[in-house]
């Protein structure tokens, strides 16, 4: 409980609303956190994914960080795949994005509009608007930002 406190401590979105701590900040300001932690919540790993897909030299794949995530027992909620399908933005991580995709079936997000709309993105910015156009087209109400993602593809 404490280490939750730590980290909602944080001012982890600027303006722009893109999460500023890093996985050093995380690490320094509470020691005991590392990748082998025994079983930290889903809310510690997804701060984790999120900060390495948004760090620009990052210390750990958001995907090995997401495998340890796995490895303790740790189930992601709808909040770990769209962080996660940040990760994937071009060609060369096609089928790794894919491998997620599976994961998002796998664990029954596959109705969550927060993942659909996340999933439209990856595939798009992967070259493949087939795809996207497929997972679309699976959204039983659209919404807003899953109109704004096809759009965007």
């Amino acid at each position: 409980m404490e280490l939750l406190k730590t980290l909602s401590s944080f001012p982890l979105c600027g303006s722009t609303g893109s999460m500023r701590a890093s996985p050093k900040l995380v690490s320094f300001t509470h020691p005991s956190l590392n990748l082998s932690h025994p079983t930290p919540e889903a809310f510690v790993w997804n701060t984790l994914i999120r900060a390495h897909v948004q760090s620009k030299v990052p210390i750990h794949s958001p995907i090995s960080i997401f495998n340890r995530m796995r490895l303790h027992g740790v189930e992601p909620d709808n909040r770990t795949f769209p962080f996660l399908l940040q990760f994937f933005k071009s060609i060369p991580y096609f089928q790794s994005g894919k491998r997620i995709h599976a994961q998002v079936f796998l664990f029954g997000y596959d109705q969550d509009p927060f993942v659909q709309t996340s999933l439209i993105h990856m595939y798009s910015a992967c070259g493949n608007l087939m795809l996207a156009r497929q997972v679309f087209d699976e959204i039983t109400q659209p919404d807003l930002p899953s109109w704004n993602s096809i759009i965007d593809a």
